[in-house]
């Protein structure tokens, strides 16, 4: 079971948190909704064993508040401060604590 973080979650955003642009149902769409809030986005490498040869992969994730991306889909998009890339959302993982990771895919 996991609780809700009762204190001020935006503290956890303070030092390690870049802003972002968030599009609601992606950024071609006439309906979409832009919205800039904090987020962490880290770009873990990993290698993933075949046999007796490694294959490199890349696996992009933003952590955020759950308010910000409560219907998060994978037709969102999102740009990170700093980074030139685009990303898209692939899936939603809210820890129970009141954070979410958002599994991205670098367009």
């Amino acid at each position: 079971m996991t609780y809700p973080f009762a204190g001020d979650i935006s503290k956890f955003f303070d030092e390690l948190a870049v802003a972002v642009t968030y599009y609601d149902n992606g950024m071609n769409d006439a309906n979409a909704v832009a919205r800039t809030f904090k987020g962490i986005y880290e770009d873990e490498g990993f290698n993933v064993e075949h046999g007796h040869e490694g294959v490199e992969a890349e696996r992009p994730f933003l952590t955020c508040a759950d308010a910000n991306c409560p219907d998060a889909s994978n037709r969102d998009k999102l740009l990170v401060a700093g980074d030139s890339n685009y990303y898209q959302v692939m899936n939603r993982l809210p820890d129970g604590t009141g954070l979410t990771d958002l599994t991205l895919k670098r367009l």
